[in-house]
């Protein structure tokens, strides 16, 4: 595990930290054989996340599979929310790189770190005992609420109104960007582009890249969410006014200059479009309070500690 984390600490100093993941990420997908499943995806397509209502044999339907196992559209919808994702998916790539980001990544990094052995470094071992712990924690103590039954339109509505900020609709940049290797051709693109040549004409020169997709032109759409891929794109843009020209800007692989085309979100969503976001927040806050008041009931019944005979569990 030392090397690991001192392996780890120097990817994080390193420019080259972003490239790395984006590396390491297609060669474990090679490795583990993983194989994205069309049906699952058009259905995960089929309405904002905040709304998609599975059926129990779509719940199991797979979305990705690997030489390690798979992940089904039930995990797949409970990663996405819990990222805070409730619109819909992106189509094309957008949404499919999305997924890779909060859903795919983690899974394949774990399985990594099993074949590898990481998991019987005393550290990793204790960590994983801590986090199935929790889980058969935070099961008892959801099996308890759901005794107290559904959840009101009034206490849902109760909810949204003393945490309007939490639904707000996600915030997004619209840009259109050249990218190249070095500051100062990223520098002499900025000029040419303030004389007004169009960026989607030096796109057309050899040597000028651009992280958007092939096919269009420059242009793609930022979200704070996807600052673990380019975080200095990222925070540039957010940074940005509408219409204003940025760059160079420093990335994991060049110089970016970018135009913001467009600003939009940011605004609270009315009640009937999230509600049911409301009632899945509130119930969440409901497990947590639960799990503190069962901790603070076996500390003044004084239990000091608390064994978990997860075989019984089964």
């Amino acid at each position: 595990m030392t090397d690991y984390s001192e392996g780890i600490h120097r990817l994080l100093e390193s420019e080259a930290w972003q490239a790395e993941l984006e590396r390491e990420f297609e060669l474990l997908s090679q490795s583990y054989g993983l194989r994205l499943h069309a049906e699952g995806l058009e259905r995960l397509r089929q309405g904002p996340m905040r709304d998609l209502v599975l059926a129990p044999d779509e719940a199991t339907q797979t979305l990705y599979s690997f030489s390690e196992g798979e992940i089904g559209l039930r995990e797949c919808l409970i990663d996405l929310r819990e990222a805070g994702i409730g619109g819909e998916l992106s189509g094309g790539q957008q949404g499919v790189d999305l997924l890779e980001d909060l859903v795919v990544r983690p899974r394949l990094f774990a399985a990594a770190a099993r074949d590898k052995g990481w998991e019987r470094e005393p550290e990793f071992a204790e960590w994983l005992t801590r986090k199935r712990e929790w889980l058969v924690l935070r099961t008892l103590v959801q099996a308890q609420t759901a005794l107290q039954g559904p959840i009101s339109e009034a206490e849902s509505r109760a909810y949204y109104q003393a945490n309007a900020n939490k639904f707000r609709s996600p915030e997004e940049v619209e840009i259109r960007e050249v990218l190249m290797a070095t500051e100062a051709q990223a520098q002499a693109l900025r000029e040419e582009i303030e004389q007004g040549v169009e960026m989607s004409a030096l796109l057309n020169r050899p040597g000028v890249g651009s992280h958007a997709r092939p096919g269009k032109k420059g242009k793609m759409t930022l979200r704070r969410l996807f600052r673990s891929r380019y975080p200095q794109l990222v925070d540039a843009a957010f940074a940005a006014e509408e219409g204003e020209l940025v760059g160079p800007v420093e990335t994991h692989d060049g110089f970016a200059v970018f135009r913001v085309l467009e600003r939009k979100g940011g605004d609270i969503m009315p009640f009937e479009r999230v509600r049911k976001r409301a009632e899945a927040l509130l119930r969440q806050r409901r497990e947590q309070e639960g799990i503190v008041e069962l901790i603070g009931a076996l500390r003044a019944k004084g239990e000091t500690q608390v064994v978990f005979f997860t075989d019984r569990l089964q």
